[in-house]
């Protein structure tokens, strides 16, 4: 605001101020020029009496409708309070219940960031012991594979060994196994099988060493040792017996492992009568 807009704000407010004392002045003037010259007149002070007197009653029922008006605004203004503390002490309580509500959520909350940081604390320790799990992992890679050389050397050695790479013990047994087979075999049909059996465990030795596609040629070697075991019209007990025996001298686990599930699949329905003729020989 510029200077001279605050001058004329200040001479409008003091002419205001000058006003009201000309006025005041004015009034006391008149009042007590009418006073000074009317006082002797009865006539004209009674009608002021009486103009005095009804002014006095208009005003005091102008006062007691104020009064009354007064009354009822401040029974209003009563009521509007004693409503406004109603809804103060129904919202004190509502937030006194959503606070209640708001502490029992934190609490839970609470409860729950301490079960996440103890999960955490668990993902850490597992992490630990992963790295440290790999670390042992790593350490172990060189061990493996030189267990692993070591294993795959035995096994071929396992494989190129031949009957008598056995312990003494086995062999004397396995001997003597040959030998009580030898005594019961005297006639020409049985020599002709055992010369077969002898052949036939020198080719699956021989299907060991080459150590390629022994299945196939398993299959082949049995099926012709068979047909020739038919063909000299051998007898199928002692051609089980052969059997028996040419798993016992065969030097490797696979060869085993094969002849007898070539027994259990051709001959499964004559084993007990396979089982009684050998029961039969040996205790005769």
């Amino acid at each position: 605001m510029k200077q001279e807009d605050i001058s004329c704000v200040v001479d409008h407010e003091k002419l205001k101020l000058h006003i009201i004392y000309i006025i005041i002045i004015s009034i006391v003037v008149i009042a007590i020029f009418i006073t000074t010259s009317c006082y002797w007149n009865i006539k004209f002070v009674d009608e002021v009496s009486f103009a005095v007197a009804l002014s006095s009653i208009i005003l005091s029922i102008i006062a007691i409708i104020v009064t009354i008006n007064g009354e009822q605004k401040s029974n209003n203004t009563k009521n509007k309070l004693e409503n406004v503390s109603d809804n103060l002490v129904d919202v004190s309580r509502e937030t006194k219940s959503k606070f209640e509500d708001a502490f029992d959520n934190l609490a839970d909350v609470s409860q729950e960031i301490n079960a996440a940081a103890n999960r955490l604390n668990q993902i850490n320790d597992m992490k630990f012991k992963i790295e440290e799990l790999n670390k042992n992992l790593d350490g172990m890679d060189s061990k493996i594979s030189h267990k692993m050389r070591d294993l795959e050397s035995t096994m071929t050695s396992l494989i190129g060994n031949e009957a008598n790479s056995l312990d003494s013990e086995d062999n004397d047994s396995y001997i003597k196994t040959l030998k009580n087979f030898l005594k019961y075999s005297k006639n020409n049909t049985d020599r002709k099988i055992i010369v077969c059996t002898i052949y036939w465990i020198n080719s699956i030795s021989e299907i060991i060493k080459t150590n390629k596609d022994k299945d196939f040629k398993f299959k082949y070697c049995f099926e012709k040792y068979n047909q020739y075991l038919n063909d000299i019209g051998g007898n199928k007990g002692l051609q089980y017996y052969y059997l028996g025996v040419a798993t016992v001298f065969a030097n490797n686990v696979w060869v085993k492992k094969q002849i007898l599930n070539e027994m259990e699949e051709k001959y499964y329905n004559e084993k007990s009568m396979l089982q009684n003729q050998i029961e039969k020989r040996f205790n005769s």
